[in-house]
C-alpha cells in the first residue's frame, strides 16, 4: 500500500469519526431534550392552545328527564320579576405581583368542594403568555377570616393561551385542598399567590384574595333560569341605544339577570346600566386590569367569562355568554331559549339519547354586516304613533338589518352557546373548552337557531367578508310587536329621546 494511500484511508477514518462524535452529540441533545419535555409535562399536566380535559366532578350526576313545563312557566315569570342578586361585585378587583420577574394579576378566588375528593380553591388572572420559566414556582397561601395562616398548598396552572399571539393571556391558578382537613374547608376566607423562591424584588406576593363560596344548590330557584355574561366594555364604550336593545330583547327570550365587566363606558351607556342595576336586572364589576387593549385578547375575555360562570353556579340554569351585538334567536316559530331547549330535549329523547347530559347549546355564527344596509318599514301614517314606532324600529339592529351572508361559519369559530354552569368545567369565548364528566357539547342545527351577529365587515380591508351576495332573514321580526314597545319605554324612562339617543 503506497504511502498516499494510506494518508488518504488515515484521513478518511478521522473525518468519520468526527462525523460520529457530531451525530452523538446530537442525539444526546435530543434524547435529554425529550426527557425533560416529559418531565415538564408531568408536572405541569398543559396542553396548548385548549384546557386540559379532565374528570373533576366524579360525584356529580346530570338530573334525569327533560325540563318540566313548570320550570319554563318559573323561566317566563323571572322575565317579569328579576331577581336581587348578591354577586358580591364590589369585593373584587384585580391586583399584581411577581414570580421571577413576571408580573401575574389575579381578580377573584372561589371554594369548590363539589367534589369532596379533589376540593380547591380557584384563582383567576391573567399573566404573560410564556408561562414556563414560573409554572411550577406558585404557592397558595390559606387563611382564615382573622389572617391567621391554614395551610400553604401546591397550586396547578391552567392557561387559555390567545390565538392573536398576545404577550398576556388569561391564567387560572388551583390550590388544591386535599390536604388539608375537611373541617378545614369552611375556615378558609382568603387566599394569597405567592412564589416558592425567596421574597424579593423579582418575587413577591399578591394581596389577599377573598375567598368566594359557591351557591348552596337549590334547584326549584335555578331550574329553567337564564343568566347572560358579557365580556368588558373598553375604550369609552358608548351606544346606550344598542344596549338597550340588547337587554330587552334577552329579557323577552327569557334572560332574567345580566352581568357585566366594565372597563371603560361613555356617559350614556352607563346611565343604561346603571338603570337597569337599579331594577335589580344587572351586576356590574369594575374591571381595571393593567394591560392594554393589545397585550391581552379581549381585555382578559376568558377570565370574565369563568368569573361570571363561578358566579352563578347553583344559581341558574343557563348561562348566556354573548356580545351585545349578538343574538341567540330560536327559529321555526320558537319565541323563547326555554322553548328552543325543550325541543332540543324532544328530538333528542325521540332518539333515545338523554338530553340531561347536554353541557352546553352551540349556536352557529351568520353575520349581518351593516354594509349590506337596512331593509325599511314603513307601516304607520304620518303623524300617528304607528310613524314614530317604525322610526324607533327602523333603528334597531335585529329588526332593521335582515340581510345576512349565506354561509355559516364552522362550529367552534365566531360561535356562541348557551352553558349549564354546573356541567361546565372552563368556558372560552366561542364554545366550552371544559365539561365536567360525562357532559357533552350540543351544536344546535340552523332550522332550529342561530348566533344572529350584528356589526360592520371592519377586520377585512380588502371587504371579501362581504363578497357573497346576500340572503334576506327576517327571523328577528318575530319579536317586533314585543321588542319596539319594550325599548320605546326603556327610552322614556331614560328620557334618552330628550339627549338623541332613541329616535
Amino acid at each position: 500500500m503506497s504511502k498516499l494511500t494510506r494518508e488518504y484511508i488515515l484521513h478518511f477514518v478521522k473525518r468519520l469519526a468526527c462525523v460520529q462524535t457530531i451525530l452523538l452529540a446530537i442525539f444526546l441533545t435530543l434524547i435529554v431534550h425529550v426527557t425533560l419535555f416529559c418531565l415538564r409535562a408531568s408536572q405541569s399536566n398543559y396542553l396548548p392552545y385548549i384546557f386540559q380535559p379532565r374528570d373533576k366532578y366524579v360525584d356529580l350526576k346530570p338530573s334525569q328527564g327533560s325540563i318540566s313545563m313548570g320550570a319554563e312557566a318559573a323561566s317566563a315569570s323571572n322575565t317579569l320579576t328579576p331577581p336581587m342578586l348578591n354577586l358580591d361585585p364590589t369585593f373584587d378587583d384585580w391586583i399584581g405581583g411577581k414570580v421571577k420577574g413576571y408580573r401575574i394579576f389575579a381578580f377573584s378566588a372561589f371554594l369548590d368542594i363539589r367534589n369532596s375528593s379533589a376540593p380547591f380553591i380557584r384563582v383567576l388572572g391573567a399573566a404573560p403568555t410564556n408561562y414556563a420559566p414560573f409554572v411550577s414556582d406558585i404557592l397558595c397561601d390559606v387563611f382564615q377570616e382573622d389572617g391567621q395562616l391554614l395551610k400553604t398548598v401546591r397550586s396547578e396552572i391552567r392557561i387559555q393561551l390567545p390565538f392573536n399571539g398576545a404577550s398576556h393571556c388569561s391564567f387560572f391558578f388551583e390550590c388544591h385542598l386535599s390536604s388539608i382537613s375537611v373541617s378545614v374547608w369552611p375556615t378558609a376566607h382568603w387566599v394569597r399567590l405567592k412564589s416558592s423562591r425567596p421574597l424579593d424584588q423579582n418575587n413577591t406576593s399578591l394581596p389577599k384574595l377573598r375567598i368566594h363560596r359557591l351557591a348552596v344548590p337549590n334547584p326549584a330557584d335555578t331550574d329553567g333560569k337564564f343568566v347572560a355574561c358579557i365580556k368588558p366594555f373598553f375604550w369609552r364604550w358608548n351606544s346606550p341605544f344598542a344596549l338597550v336593545e340588547f337587554i330587552e330583547m334577552y329579557k323577552i327570550l327569557g334572560v332574567s339577570h345580566f352581568v357585566f365587566y366594565e372597563t371603560s363606558v361613555g356617559t350614556e351607556a352607563r346611565r343604561v346600566l346603571k338603570y337597569y342595576e337599579t331594577k335589580g336586572l344587572i351586576t356590574l364589576f369594575r374591571w381595571t386590569l393593567p394591560y392594554g387593549r393589545n397585550d391581552i385578547l379581549h381585555n382578559a375575555h376568558h377570565t370574565c367569562i369563568n368569573d361570571c360562570k363561578m358566579r352563578v353556579i347553583n344559581r341558574f340554569e343557563f348561562l348566556v355568554t354573548v356580545d351585545v351585538d349578538e343574538f341567540l334567536l330560536p327559529t321555526n316559530g320558537m319565541t323563547t331559549l326555554y322553548a328552543l331547549i325543550q325541543e332540543i330535549h324532544k328530538k333528542e329523547e325521540a332518539n333515545n339519547r338523554n338530553p340531561s347530559f347536554i353541557g352546553a347549546y352551540t349556536f352557529l355564527n351568520k353575520f349581518f354586516f351593516k354594509e349590506f344596509g337596512k331593509v325599511i318599514m314603513d307601516d304607520g301614517e304620518p303623524g300617528k304613533a304607528g310613524k314614530i314606532e317604525d322610526k324607533l324600529r327602523n333603528s334597531l339592529s335585529t329588526q332593521a338589518y335582515v340581510k345576512r351572508s349565506p354561509s355559516f361559519y364552522p362550529y367552534r369559530r365566531r360561535s356562541k352557546y348557551i352553558a349549564r354552569p354546573n356541567a361546565t368545567d372552563f368556558l372560552t369565548v366561542h364554545h366550552t373548552a371544559n365539561f365536567s364528566k360525562g357532559y357533552i357539547d350540543y351544536v344546535v342545527p340552523s332550522h332550529l337557531g342561530l348566533s344572529q351577529h350584528y356589526r360592520h365587515c371592519d377586520w377585512d380591508k380588502a371587504k371579501t367578508c362581504l363578497g357573497e351576495e346576500p340572503l334576506i332573514d327576517t327571523n328577528a321580526w318575530t319579536w317586533a310587536s314585543v321588542l319596539v314597545p319594550a325599548v320605546k319605554e326603556a327610552c322614556m324612562l331614560l328620557d334618552l329621546n330628550n339627549i338623541n339617543v332613541c329616535p
